[in-house]
């Protein structure tokens, strides 16, 4: 109505050419054109405004269509990737399993090889132990028969020059015990020699028998005595005096006197060579170290 009355008012100087009539009918017909136009630029607006609302609705619902399909291709990957990682950690513990068992049989393998070598070893070190012994027993056992052959081989060819050395010796002795000033044939101060020797050789075994089996102590031990009673079957005497109490009128050769403060009467402390008799009386006199006090 405002409209109607600013449109209209400024007209009012034609009213008196057309017409009052007139002129509300133009007016009139002007302004319908007017709100026509309106109405249609305002339908138009909605229009616009509808349709830009469509195409923005229709754009985010396609990013966002898009960003769905997006977010489910991402998905779908990270469930494949979480599948394949599983699977590999499965493939991984069991080659992690495969990889113990097999280390497992290597240290068998290993320790079933140590104990074979170290068994060896200990065959091997057995083996050369009774290859020595075997071999130290065949030498042995050649240079008694050796020996045996030999003195076979001399009393065959010598028997009667023996049998005549024994009875001089036994003559001998019986001059000897009958005539103590008689001198003595070679036979028995060979004897005499031979007994000497035999007490050095004594002493010799007696340092080493600890360190001997017990086969080779009974061995030694049994040859010294059989040695031993060939003397005495032919009365020869072997006489020691180690650590014996010294007297004046033993017939013994002195070669070194030594001093102890700790000693109150003289002892015999080594005997280098021992007194060897024959039917009580002195074939060979003793050499001897004598220990007294200061």
């Amino acid at each position: 109505m405002f409209l109607i009355f600013f449109k209209v008012y400024p007209l009012k100087k034609w009213h008196n050419k057309w017409g009052q009539g007139n002129l509300l009918k133009f007016q009139i017909v002007k302004y319908q054109e007017q709100n026509m136009r309106k109405t249609k630029y305002f339908f138009i607006s909605i229009i616009l405004l509808i349709s830009s609302i469509t195409c923005v609705h229709l754009i985010f619902a396609q990013s966002y269509s898009i960003n769905t399909s997006d977010t489910d291709e991402i998905k779908k990957s990270i469930f494949q990737l979480n599948k394949n990682i599983k699977s590999f950690d499965k493939k991984s513990s069991d080659y992690s399993k495969k990889l113990n068992i097999l280390a497992d049989d290597l240290n068998k393998s290993i320790k079933h090889l140590n104990e074979t070598s170290l068994n060896f070893n200990n065959s091997l070190n057995n083996l050369t132990q009774w290859l020595i012994i075997l071999t130290i027993l065949l030498g042995a056992l050649i240079a008694t028969l050796m020996y045996f052959l030999l003195r076979k081989m001399n009393r065959d060819s010598a028997p009667n020059k023996f049998d005549k050395t024994n009875l001089k010796i036994k003559e001998d002795l019986k001059s000897i015990a009958s005539s103590p000033n008689i001198d003595l044939s070679p036979e028995v101060k060979n004897l005499a020699e031979l007994a000497i020797e035999i007490w050095r050789g004594e002493k010799k075994i007696i340092k080493i028998l600890p360190d001997l089996n017990e086969n080779q102590k009974k061995g030694l031990e049994n040859s010294i005595q059989r040695i031993k009673r060939y003397l005495v079957k032919h009365d020869i005497e072997i006489v020691d005096y180690t650590n014996q109490k010294y007297n004046e009128g033993l017939n013994l050769d002195i070669l070194s006197i030594e001093k102890d403060s700790s000693l109150t009467e003289p002892i015999i402390k080594e005997t280098i060579e021992p007194t060897i008799m024959c039917k009580g009386h002195i074939v060979h006199k003793a050499k001897i170290i004598v220990k007294e006090g200061v």
